[in-house]
């Protein structure tokens, strides 16, 4: 067993890196459409028995919704049981399944897109220690060839990466940069899709989010996630040379900006701009995190009757449950992921949440990140 690094060391090269990566997954891997349609087939049909039932509770919408809650005892069994919520048996036999440290973000963030476009969940392991006996038994249960660990040693230790190797059938292998703005561009290949010739198709919308806060970046990673995109970071003044290189070599239509001109500047957008003279810039900002979240799920479902089966509720103020949760969302295509508090819903999530009008609601996490009144959408 064999450990590679598929690192962002040079802007120039980063997608060469996909097309190299690509081409390995072709003589291992079923085609990342393929699982799409697999996976997205079962979530809608059996999803349901895998979540587990709340009480019923009185909720601020017109129509009740059914209530379930995915949730394990701490954030490495939850994002187990997102992943059991999402994938059949062996639904990653001969393809790849997606680690990143559940005791910081970044990487993750990054990794939500990447994990969705190859229909691989994100699982949770800490940095250093013991794998937990949970996200081994996952990773058997879904028996992949490849197990990608997002970042570098000092996200998830080389041990840990040794821990991993019995639990895939070909390799382990890292994807990561120097910094959290290299791993997401390293982590952008993933999204590439190659055609007959093994010529690139580079996705046509590319969303950035601020790398060193979370919040709006949940909401932009299940966005992108769904649309097939990668989703890019930046910091607040200034755009990183890797995430630039990437749309230099990219060329989307859109680039969709996460957040209001204080998480990313006016000078990151004209920056992104003189790139890409001609691509549409959409900015999704609300007043807060949770306005930006529903304001994020308006932009995903702009008319929501007929195509949004669901919704799911994530704590907004802590980031481990969002993120295993974003790729999922991606799998599922026609589920909003909305940022809450814990003990009560923003009034811009309730009111999104209403005008999705649900048939089912579920809370990503115990009760102690999304509490039962806030999964019944008892406003703040």
């Amino acid at each position: 067993m064999r450990t590679r690094i598929i690192a962002a060391t040079a802007v120039a090269t980063v997608c060469l890196g996909a097309a190299a990566s690509a081409s390995h997954a072709e003589t291992t891997t079923p085609s990342s459409s393929d699982l799409l349609t697999k996976a997205r087939s079962y979530a809608r049909d059996t999803s349901k028995s895998l979540l587990t039932q709340s009480p019923a509770a009185e909720s601020s919408t017109s129509t009740a919704a059914t209530l379930s809650r995915i949730a394990g005892s701490d954030r490495y069994q939850t994002a187990v049981k997102v992943s059991q919520a999402a994938l059949p048996d062996k639904a990653a036999e001969g393809a790849m399944v997606f680690v990143a440290s559940g005791l910081n973000f970044p990487d993750a963030l990054a990794g939500g897109p990447a994990a969705a476009h190859m229909a691989s969940p994100v699982l949770l392991v800490p940095s250093t220690g013991t794998l937990p006996s949970a996200v081994a038994a996952e990773l058997d249960r879904l028996h992949p060839a490849g197990i990608g660990v997002i970042g570098g040693s000092g996200a998830v230790s080389d041990a840990m990466v040794t821990q991993l190797q019995s639990h895939a059938t070909q390799e382990v292998f890292r994807v990561a940069g120097a910094n959290r703005f290299e791993t997401a561009a390293a982590l952008s290949d993933f999204t590439v899709d190659f055609d007959a010739a093994q010529q690139p198709i580079f996705p046509k919308t590319v969303y950035i989010a601020n790398g060193i806060g979370f919040a709006d970046a949940l909401s932009g990673g299940a966005n992108a996630a769904r649309e097939g995109a990668p989703l890019l970071l930046t910091t607040a003044t200034s755009l990183p040379s890797p995430t630039a290189g990437v749309l230099d070599l990219m060329q989307p239509t859109t680039v969709v900006i996460m957040g209001g001109t204080g998480v990313v500047s006016s000078s990151v957008q004209s920056a992104v701009a003189a790139i890409l003279p001609s691509a549409k810039i959409v900015r999704i900002a609300g007043a807060d995190r949770f306005d930006t979240s529903a304001k994020a799920s308006l932009y995903a479902f702009p008319t929501p009757a007929g195509v949004v089966t669901g919704t799911w509720l994530a704590n907004g103020n802590n980031y481990p449950d969002a993120l295993a949760a974003a790729p999922v969302v991606g799998l599922f295509g026609d589920v909003s992921l909305l940022l809450t508090k814990t003990a009560c819903v923003p009034a811009p999530i309730v009111t999104e949440d209403n005008r999705l009008a649900p048939a089912e609601r579920t809370a990503v996490g115990g009760t102690a990140a999304v509490s039962d009144a806030a999964l019944a959408l008892t406003p703040c």
